[in-house]
């Protein structure tokens, strides 16, 4: 009887089961059909691979929507840079030449010739031996022609039968000192407007004197801020060039012979020893003479308790004579 009930019990379960399981798939199938229906998104118009346009940016490189733009190096950057680039630049060239004075009058010319606002900066002539000299030249170029005459320069030695030994050139970016001086110049004069107005609506003088004060130091930032940038300006547009010439094979002049044997070199040699070790023996005594203050009371010092000791020396002896037995 009981295996006919618990028979008859797991045939009803086993249905009811199946039926259970059966309704629990057919509902997670309709909820992963809603969900993938809401998570997909359409494509951006125009794109049909449904990727982030790439946007080209004015200096050539690009980015993409939805990606934190990356610096150089590969780390990510929160903030892009917009704008022109401010750089200075200045190059070293050394080379030889058969004939630097030569040289050095040609490329003079040529690179007046080729930009007309260049200007020399300096010329120095170092005599190094018969009719040969050292040579260098340097001249500010605008920053339009700095490319072509350092290309010319990389060749000329070459051409005149020479070589060139090094070429060094050193850029350095300026862009953020001239931004900040430009911000800062812009809000100081805006302050000194508004520092004038209100000197104009002033009716006391101690007004007047404060609104006069701080006008005279904002007047005093403007002209610094001023100053450093037309330096800045000047070192954007014009860039230094240094052109350093020397000769091929040259022959240097033979060193100066030293100076003979005489009396009178021994003497002044040996009299300089003299007076040395007598500068000598005079700073010490001046140490000793000023240390004094030191060694003066500390000798009475010692003096003094020498003297005691001495003394209850001499007052013991007698004693001790005095206990000793006489002979008989």
């Amino acid at each position: 009887m009981r295996q006919k009930q618990s028979k008859s019990f797991f045939k009803g379960f086993n249905r009811k089961g199946i039926f259970l399981i059966i309704g629990f798939c057919m509902i997670g199938l309709l909820l992963a059909a809603c969900g993938g229906s809401t998570s997909s998104s359409s494509p951006i118009p125009g794109n049909s691979s449904g990727a982030a346009p790439a946007v080209q940016d004015k200096g050539g490189s690009s980015s993409t929507y939805g990606q934190q733009p990356t610096s150089s190096d590969g780390k990510n950057s929160s903030t892009l840079q917009y704008g022109p680039q401010y750089l200075t630049k200045s190059l070293q060239v050394t080379m030889q030449v058969k004939d630097t004075s030569q040289a050095a009058t040609d490329l003079q010319q040529w690179i007046n010739r080729v930009d007309t606002k260049a200007t020399s900066d300096g010329t120095i002539y170092e005599k190094i031996g018969n009719d040969q000299y050292n040579v260098t030249l340097v001249f500010l170029v605008e920053a339009d022609y700095y490319n072509q005459i350092s290309t010319y320069l990389r060749t000329y030695a070459k051409q005149q039968g020479g070589s060139l030994l090094s070429l060094r050139e050193t850029v350095q970016d300026v862009t953020n000192s001239y931004v900040d001086s430009q911000s800062a110049l812009t809000n100081l004069r805006a302050e000194q407007k508004r520092l004038q107005h209100f000197m104009e609506q002033a009716q006391n003088m101690s007004d007047v004197l404060s609104i006069e004060q701080q006008l005279t130091q904002v007047e005093g930032r403007i002209n610094d801020i001023e100053t450093r940038l037309n330096a800045l300006k000047g070192e954007i547009a014009f860039y230094t060039i240094t052109i350093a010439l020397q000769p091929v094979g040259i022959v240097l002049a033979p060193p100066p012979d030293a100076n003979p044997w005489s009396i009178a070199s021994i003497w002044n040699g040996a009299w300089s020893a003299v007076v040395n070790i007598w500068e000598v023996l005079v700073s010490l005594l001046v140490w000793v003479a000023a240390f004094s203050v030191y060694f003066i009371p500390i000798g009475i010092l010692i003096w003094l308790l020498r003297k005691r000791v001495w003394l209850r020396m001499g007052a013991a002896l007698p004693l001790s004579h005095s206990n000793e037995p006489e002979p008989k």
